[in-house]
């Protein structure tokens, strides 16, 4: 059982290791396919994240609703935006309305 231990914990840092490359790579890849970046509007006082929606640990800040934001990337539930300081943040996707202008 105790010789189980290591192992374990090898396998456990290489899958949480994959995943997030796997993410990195997904988010390179989808920046360079689309360059139209669209103007939004932030729906409800919503959570970001600075570095990855699945970073594992509590939301950066709050982004305030009726707040305007360029969406760069749509990945699944989750949109890479950039902020009204040119920081490039991590949202769900639910929280954007696209400015129909």
């Amino acid at each position: 059982m105790n010789a189980l231990l290591p192992v374990l914990l090898i396998s456990i840092s290489l899958i949480m290791a994959c995943s997030r490359t796997t993410l990195e790579n997904t988010n390179q890849t989808n920046s360079k396919s689309s360059n139209t970046q669209q103007i939004a509007y932030i729906t409800q006082d919503t959570e970001y994240y600075s570095t990855s929606p699945t970073q594992g640990r509590p939301a950066d800040g709050l982004i305030s609703k009726g707040t305007k934001v360029t969406i760069k990337n749509n990945i699944g539930s989750y949109s890479l935006i950039t902020i009204p300081t040119n920081v490039d943040v991590y949202v769900v996707s639910n929280a954007l309305h696209l400015d129909s202008k």
